[in-house]
């Protein structure tokens, strides 16, 4: 989930929800994105910003960051279409494959190593259907992961806001 709405909503869909489930969640304060209208279609995706020139797709309290970075290069003349996905499983192939066509360059973020996460399944999904897109991953990189604040790990790992913005400049060579 990408804020408290969402881990209440999964969290009734984990309990009503017939065989194993894994829910991930964070210790830190998330901001809440989504109103209390939002709703959760099982395994899908969420469309949270339609934008032309490049594609992002984040999930969990990456999100919020995703956002943030967002709304920054839309303020620089960038249309970024923005995809939060709060289920790895099942994956919304749909949502990715048409934001691949769209934009032809993704960038996925997430708090996870990019082997086996939500960067991995994304480049799976383009791969598998012969997509002509470029997929980007932030995330962690193959390393042992030290413990410490979220934020300053964010920042020497390359996964925070300012490094979201800086490598969507550079793919677009802007």
């Amino acid at each position: 989930p990408a804020d408290a709405r969402e881990a209440a909503i999964m969290t009734r869909m984990a309990v009503e929800f017939d065989g194993p489930v894994y829910l991930r969640t964070v210790r830190c304060a998330v901001p809440t994105i989504f109103g209390e209208d939002h709703t959760l279609p099982f395994g899908k995706a969420v469309h949270v910003k339609k934008g032309a020139d490049i594609t992002i797709i984040s999930t969990g309290m990456m999100t919020p960051k995703a956002l943030d970075a967002a709304t920054q290069l839309e303020a620089q003349g960038i249309a970024v279409n923005l995809l939060h996905i709060p289920f790895i499983k099942p994956m919304d192939k749909e949502a990715i494959l048409e934001a691949a066509q769209a934009t032809k360059n993704i960038v996925t973020v997430e708090n996870h190593s990019v082997i086996g996460g939500l960067g991995s399944a994304v480049c799976e999904v383009v791969a598998e259907e012969g997509v002509p897109c470029r997929v980007h991953r932030i995330g962690f990189q193959d390393i042992f992961l030290e413990s410490g604040d979220d934020e300053e790990l964010f920042t020497k790992y390359g996964m925070n806001t300012g490094n979201i913005v800086q490598k969507v400049k550079g793919i677009l060579k802007v």
